[in-house]
């Protein structure tokens, strides 16, 4: 019997949290993009502050990767960060989507002005995944805008026409980006209204 060949990831699994905090702080793209990803997976969140500096990497995957772990880790100190990555149209457009889906599982609502911005963005992805973080922070339990054109009795009403989906009566999963893209599709986001009503302030 011959014994099956442990890929990169299979290893991963089984490192202890010490050896994998290692690697996050290793100079290989490649460890550190398996380990940001097992990271997130096992929502670590003593791996926030090496995530964190993995945002400013040279290498996108890299950066995207860290991105991901730190939505699934939940650490919303990283949500500026992430808002700056999604804003800037020089990163990848995997780095940016992945930017507003990590704001969409932080239900970061200071991110709000840059995901309703990313509402024009000529790339879909960018678009659905914008969509779907507005739709997820605007019904989140608690939401309450306190500043600048975010007042509550507008977003839910005639200027953001943001409301849940029907079919579910809650905010979307965002589980995964798979499933955060299809609620994006779920939510009934009038998007064209809304940059207009943005546009005429």
């Amino acid at each position: 019997m011959t014994s099956r060949k442990k890929t990169l990831r299979d290893q991963l699994r089984l490192r202890s949290k010490k050896l994998l905090l290692a690697d996050l702080a290793a100079g290989d793209p490649e460890r550190q993009r398996k380990a940001a990803f097992e990271a997130g997976r096992r929502a670590m969140r003593e791996a926030a502050e090496l995530l964190r500096a993995l945002l400013d990497s040279p290498e996108p995957d890299v950066r995207s990767a860290a991105a991901e772990a730190l939505g699934k880790i939940g650490d919303r100190s990283a949500g500026d960060e992430l808002a700056r990555l999604l804003a800037d149209a020089k990163q990848p457009v995997f780095v940016r989507d992945t930017c507003a889906y990590a704001l969409a599982r932080l239900a970061y609502a200071p991110a709000l002005d840059v995901l309703i911005s990313a509402l024009r963005d000529p790339n879909e992805t960018v678009r659905n995944c914008a969509s779907a973080a507005v739709s997820v922070i605007v019904n989140s339990p608690g939401f309450r805008p306190t500043s600048g054109p975010f007042q509550s009795s507008q977003i839910l009403s005639e200027n953001w026409k943001i409301v849940k989906t029907e079919k579910s009566g809650h905010s979307p999963n965002v589980s995964s980006p798979k499933r955060l893209l299809i609620s994006a599709r779920e939510v009934d986001v009038d998007v064209g209204a809304l940059v207009a009503d943005e546009d005429a302030r």
